[in-house]
């Protein structure tokens, strides 16, 4: 089966499970010289959108999930594929017992040039997320120092 990496919103498992019935959380993983930006305006959320950037060094945390190939085409559907909102991408990251696997994750198509602030509920819903997945506690902390537009 695909596995799929999120480190937005679809790291809350019964969101994910939500949209796609077939996922199975696997648990947290890592994906490395890669930082998390927000650099996607959302019309429907009216604030920022996550994405992930080439960074040597940095590393994004997140859930890692196995999924079927329609949990995956349903996926593209939510993130926008089709309207080039996401693109979706083959990496490798490290799962929680240290293996390095290949995961399918998404990234913005069009980055805006500057930050685009996350409202402070999208924000609340990512640090929620990362608590129930035991992410390090210092990347908590880096998500509860995100500048919010509200």
């Amino acid at each position: 089966m695909p596995r799929y990496f999120s480190y937005g919103s679809n790291m809350d498992a019964a969101h994910l499970v939500s949209r796609c019935p077939g996922a199975a959380l696997l648990g947290a993983a890592s994906l490395r010289d890669y930082e998390l930006s927000f650099t996607l305006f959302s019309q429907t959320r009216q604030c920022g959108c996550p994405d992930i950037l080439k960074k040597p060094g940095a590393t994004v945390w997140g859930a890692l999930y196995t999924v079927t190939a329609t949990d995956l085409l349903l996926l593209d559907g939510y993130e926008g594929v089709a309207r080039e909102k996401y693109r979706r991408l083959t990496v490798s990251v490290l799962d929680s017992a240290g293996t390095l696997v290949e995961a399918e994750t998404y990234e913005v198509v069009h980055k805006a040039p500057d930050f685009q602030k996350p409202s402070k509920a999208f924000l609340a819903q990512l640090t929620a997320a990362a608590a129930r997945l035991a992410l390090p506690v210092s990347y908590q902390n880096f998500l509860r120092t995100i500048p919010t537009c509200d």
